[in-house]
C-alpha cells in the first residue's frame, strides 16, 4: 500500500511517525510533499524519506492520499490533483473545517473521500 502525505507541519510529521510505528508499517510506503524544494529537502533528510513538491505526481502513484494542509491551501492542492484522483484511490482530509461535500467537489468525484 502507498500512502502519500500532502504537507509535512505538525500534523503530518505526526502521521508519518504514527504509519511508522503501526504493525504493518513494513507494507506501507509513505511518500510527502512541501511546498518548497527546501522544505521537500530538509523534510527528506530529517524523516528519512520520499519527499517531494509535486502533488499530482504524488497522487497519481498513491492508493490513500492525506490532506495536511492550512484550510486557506485544501482546494487549490484538491483540484491540482483532482485528474489522479479516481476510483481505487482514497483522499482522507485532517483539515480544519474542510467538508467531504467540498472535498468531493474539488476532487471531482470519482474517488472515495474520508
Amino acid at each position: 500500500m502507498k500512502i502519500g502525505i500532502v504537507g509535512l507541519g505538525k500534523m503530518g510529521e505526526a502521521l508519518v511517525e504514527g504509519l511508522r510505528r503501526s504493525k504493518e508499517h513494513a507494507s506501507v510506503k509513505i511518500q510527502a510533499t512541501t511546498r518548497s524544494r527546501e522544505s521537500a529537502q530538509d523534510a527528506a533528510d530529517r524523516l528519512k524519506m520520499s519527499c517531494g513538491i509535486d502533488n499530482a505526481a504524488m497522487a497519481k502513484v498513491c492508493d490513500f492520499i492525506i490532506l495536511s494542509v492550512k484550510p486557506y491551501q485544501a482546494e487549490q492542492v484538491v483540484r491540482g490533483m483532482s485528474k489522479h484522483l479516481g476510483s481505487g484511490k482514497t483522499l482522507v482530509s485532517v483539515c480544519a473545517a474542510i467538508t467531504t461535500a467540498q472535498l468531493e467537489k474539488w476532487s471531482g468525484g470519482k474517488c472515495a473521500v474520508i
